[in-house]
């Protein structure tokens, strides 16, 4: 049986380089479209990072979380309860910061990163 381009809907190939230092491989190809060699690859919302081992991009998931701050901050801000606002904060923004840390294996110095993110966040909104 024969898989075609149309089956699988495959909009952009990319294989995940697992060391920057590689040779250089022949261009390879599916269904005429050429597999692209990435540095970084989006998989169920982490962004993968090339590396000998494995790691993961913090920043992505930090301005997912600041844009999402920014959005529910400046929309209730104006209510003057930081009560409401933290509960807002907490329901809505800390999911982008905190999804899937807990099997990441984080580096101490990505938890503190993350740690640092919400604390700016809960001083932002208690005027600290």
């Amino acid at each position: 049986m024969q898989v075609g381009h149309e089956l699988l809907k495959v909009r952009r190939p990319m294989t995940y380089m697992t060391h920057p230092k590689n040779d250089p491989y022949d261009p390879l190809t599916y269904c005429l479209l050429r597999i692209a060699f990435v540095e970084k690859a989006k998989y169920l919302g982490v962004m993968l990072e090339i590396g000998r081992s494995f790691s993961v991009d913090i920043h992505y998931m930090k301005s997912n979380f600041y844009c999402s701050f920014n959005s529910v901050f400046h929309r209730v801000a104006r209510f003057q309860n930081e009560i409401v606002v933290l509960q807002l904060v907490t329901s809505f923004c800390q999911p982008h910061l905190l999804y899937c840390t807990e099997c990441l294996g984080l580096s101490v110095t990505q938890l503190r990163s993350i740690e640092r993110t919400w604390q700016c966040a809960i001083s932002h909104i208690l005027h600290i």
